[in-house]
């Protein structure tokens, strides 16, 4: 009998939970968003619940800063979240709107979406984030974001300022078979950066070691590190431009690039497409600073990102070399990367 009650108290815990979560799922589909045309201004508003079956959702919350922050961030990946079929909200917690955000002027428009009604949007998250606000203190957070599928059902959340290709790769992934031509280029400078990337990807896939030091500025990245100390194996450029290891004949396509207003900084996206890989592709991401007249590269990253296909892993690189994360199995307790414990393996 006891284990019965038992059993019984768990089925009742396991299905109170999910009400809760039904109830919040439901309640977050009468929250409003707005988009601004980008030409005419014109602003349209909706109810999240009238976004489902044609658009994924992904929130970004948070204070002036906060959202500063995060658009930094996620403005290089404007182009993929509309190749995911991804309404990008943001919703301020201060009061702050887009001009007080810092967006480049090159990356407005229709991928980004406001929040409306602002009072029962910070009801709604301050409810959320009711549990999370030591954790908050702790991670020296004042946001968060949660990501929702096209049913409207919660697929991801987490403190802090997310790493958007990582979010896209596992969460987001396209839903349909991404095209192959360049975003339009807009100025020379545009164009001086695609140049640079050009560069790097013939380093890369002929094994050019001397080529591929010159690109790199002298500083490391954080998120390498980040991985290297959590025990990951990093392997140095030498060893992955060597025959037999480095990508020969790999091609890239739908490329893109962002500027920053006071053009010093720059960062690329587009698809790899190895040999072998029957069709699917990787999201590669690069930022670059300006050094002189050169483009040098920060940091250069890869994560599997194919139609209908959710990323296992993930290569972060700098001038040092490239070192490999797999994904955790999703757990109740959302970080804000779901990335964690690099592969012992090395690269992919």
């Amino acid at each position: 009998a006891f284990f019965s009650f038992a059993a019984f108290l768990r089925e009742r815990g396991r299905r109170t939970a999910q009400l809760i979560r039904m109830d919040k799922e439901s309640a977050i589909g009468d929250l409003g968003i707005k988009l601004e045309d980008p030409v005419t201004g014109a602003k349209n508003s909706f109810e999240l619940r009238q976004m489902r079956q044609k658009r994924r959702v992904l929130v970004v919350y948070g204070d002036r800063g906060f959202l500063q922050e995060s658009l930094r961030e996620a403005a290089p990946y404007r182009r993929r979240f509309l190749q995911s079929q991804v309404a990008f909200v943001a919703v301020s917690s201060d009061g702050s709107t887009q001009r007080d955000w810092g967006l480049p002027m090159t990356a407005r428009g229709s991928w980004l979406w406001e929040s409306t009604d602002q009072q029962e949007w910070n009801g709604y998250m301050d409810d959320l984030l009711s549990e999370k606000k030591a954790a908050m203190a702790t991670e020296g957070t004042k946001g968060a974001w949660l990501a929702l599928n096209l049913r409207g059902r919660s697929i991801g959340s987490g403190i802090g300022v997310p790493k958007f290709d990582e979010v896209l790769g596992t969460k987001l992934p396209p839903t349909e078979l991404l095209p192959e031509e360049d975003a339009p280029s807009s100025s020379d400078l545009d164009g001086s950066v695609l140049d640079a990337l050009s560069k790097f990807y013939k380093a890369l896939t002929t094994g050019d070691v001397e080529t591929m030091a010159s690109l790199w500025v002298a500083e490391t990245d954080e998120s390498v590190s980040e991985f290297v100390e959590l025990g990951g194996r990093l392997d140095p450029w030498d060893s992955q431009l060597r025959d037999g290891a480095r990508p020969e004949g790999m091609t890239i396509a739908s490329r893109d690039v962002l500027v920053s207003d006071d053009k010093l900084e720059a960062w690329t996206t587009c698809l790899e497409a190895p040999v072998g890989a029957n069709g699917n592709t990787l999201l590669a991401s690069q930022q670059w600073v300006k050094e002189g007249s050169d483009w040098k590269l920060k940091s250069h990253r890869t994560i599997p990102f194919s139609a209908n296909t959710g990323a296992a892993a993930i290569l972060r690189c700098d001038r040092r070399g490239c070192v490999a994360g797999l994904r955790e199995a999703d757990r109740a307790e959302q970080v804000p990367s779901p990335f964690v414990m690099p592969s012992p393996g090395g690269p992919k």
